[in-house]
Order: C-alpha cells, then sequence, then structure tokens
C-alpha cells in the first residue's frame, strides 16, 4: 500500500489517533494487572502435603535450599509473562532442583498458588508432582482475569517454612470479532464486538486498523456500545485494490482486560 492510500487521514487525525491510543497505553500502565503485591506472601491452602503422613521428606534430594522455576507456556514458548484469550486455559510449567548442586528433586509434592492481578490474596488452587527430572506441569482454570501464580515447595515434614517460586503472569485478553462490507466509492463499512469481561460505562475505544508497509496504521477510534458492539466506516482513495485490516482494542481503564486483536480480513475497496 502506498502512502496515497491514506491520504484522506490528515497529519492532524494521525496525530490525534497517536495521542490517543499513547494516553490509553500511559493510563494502562496503571492497570492493577501492572502492580504486584508483596511475595512472598501467605498463601490460604498450601499446607505441607507430608502432615499426617509418615513420610519425612518431600521428594528425593530434597533441601530447604531448592531452587523452583516456573514459566508459562504460550504457544510453543515458555515465558514469565504471557497472554490468554478469555476463556483459555493458561498451563503452568516448571522444574524443581537443588539450588546448590542443580540435582532433580524428583517425586515431590509442589503446590500451585494463583493470586487475581487487581487484588491482593493468594490461593493453593492446585498439587503436582515432579518428575523423575523434577519437572511439572499443571493446566489452570478457564482465564477471565489477570492471574499471577506460582509455585510452592515444603521440604520436609518439619520444615518451618516453604520454598516459593518467582511469580509469573497470566494476562487475558478479550475475544474481539469484526466484518467489513465495501460499499462502493472505496468506502468500506465495519462492524464488530468485544466480550469477555463487563463493559466499562461508556464504552471501549476501539481502533480500526490498516496494514500499511509492514505494520499497523489506526485509520479510526470509534467507541463501543454497552453491549461490546461498535461500528465505523473508513474510504479508500485508491479502489480497486484489496486492503488487511482489523480491529484492536487497547488496554484502558476500567477494563480488567488486556489488549485484545481482532482476526485480520482481507477487503476489497470497490
Amino acid at each position: 500500500m502506498s502512502r496515497t492510500d491514506l491520504s484522506n487521514l490528515s497529519r492532524a487525525r494521525r496525530t490525534a489517533l497517536a495521542l490517543t491510543l499513547a494516553a490509553a497505553g500511559t493510563l494502562a500502565a496503571a492497570h492493577p494487572a501492572s502492580a504486584a503485591f508483596p511475595w512472598p506472601a501467605t498463601v490460604v491452602g498450601a499446607d505441607n502435603p507430608l502432615l499426617g503422613t509418615p513420610y519425612p521428606a518431600n521428594g528425593s534430594n530434597a533441601t530447604p535450599d531448592a531452587k523452583i522455576v516456573v514459566r508459562l507456556k504460550s504457544g510453543g514458548e515458555l515465558t514469565t509473562v504471557a497472554t490468554t484469550t478469555v476463556g483459555g486455559r493458561p498451563v503452568v510449567r516448571g522444574r524443581l532442583t537443588q539450588r546448590a548442586t542443580g540435582k532433580s528433586i524428583g517425586g515431590a509434592v509442589v503446590t500451585v498458588a494463583r493470586e487475581l492481578a487487581d487484588r491482593q490474596g493468594w490461593q493453593a488452587v492446585k498439587e503436582v508432582r515432579t518428575s523423575k527430572q523434577g519437572r511439572f506441569e499443571a493446566k489452570m482454570s478457564p482465564a477471565w482475569a489477570a492471574r499471577r501464580f506460582a509455585v510452592v515447595y515444603w521440604p520436609f515434614a518439619a520444615s518451618p517454612a516453604p520454598v516459593y517460586s518467582r511469580r509469573v503472569l497470566s494476562r487475558v485478553s478479550p475475544k474481539v470479532w469484526m466484518r467489513a462490507t465495501p460499499r462502493g466509492g472505496g468506502l468500506v463499512s465495519l462492524r464488530g464486538r468485544v466480550t469477555g469481561s463487563k463493559i466499562p460505562a461508556g464504552g471501549l475505544v476501539v481502533s480500526l486498523q490498516v496494514r500499511n508497509r509492514g505494520g499497523w496504521v489506526g485509520v479510526r477510534l470509534v467507541r463501543t456500545t454497552s453491549s461490546g458492539r461498535f461500528s465505523g466506516r473508513y474510504r479508500f482513495t485508491a479502489r480497486g485494490r484489496r486492503y488487511t485490516m482489523r480491529a484492536q482494542v487497547p488496554r484502558q481503564p476500567g477494563w480488567r482486560l488486556h489488549t485484545g486483536t481482532s482476526t485480520a480480513l482481507r477487503v476489497r475497496a470497490r
């Protein structure tokens, strides 16, 4: 797409779009999902699994100087911050070893804990057992809001305190649908909907974007209704060509979810 394809988007309007989206990003920096509460902290329900059993040690090579590495599965990668579409189930993976020697702690029971990113308070959600290599994996409940996950390990029945992993952050993005209908004269009508969490008063800002030179250019800012529906139009100056369009919902105040994007659509401007 050449520069003239977006010529009806004036420099002033481009600047306004950029400033509006930048402001949304700045305000999102203060979003509760970005504010970490103190850790380590008390985890409700994360009791020592050895209590009431005849076993003194939790796994082979048990030690209070254990190291717990925790990651979130994101596609084919493991990361400390991952984004899941609302309703998806985050997967927590990790490994338990001796910090000094690197030896695996196999057969140990570890507790996965979670905290809502905008609400202080940790709770145990699942117990899993490590493999011979000290590895473990746990699939979490469906995602409706950003959560932090961590793992707690009690090395011995007589341990005064557990070993804590570092935290990982599982963000949640909304589901965004959009359809495009060419109207003639280069005009394209766009309609869609955002779902996943209660829409804040006044609706959500949605950026309608066009693929341009390997990147995305915002060409319209629209606002959803209280039901999450939105609509907008854009007129291309070069007709008879195909363009790629999408809708993006940036993080914004009053909205619990992370940035979400619709599937990209190919549109022919008539």
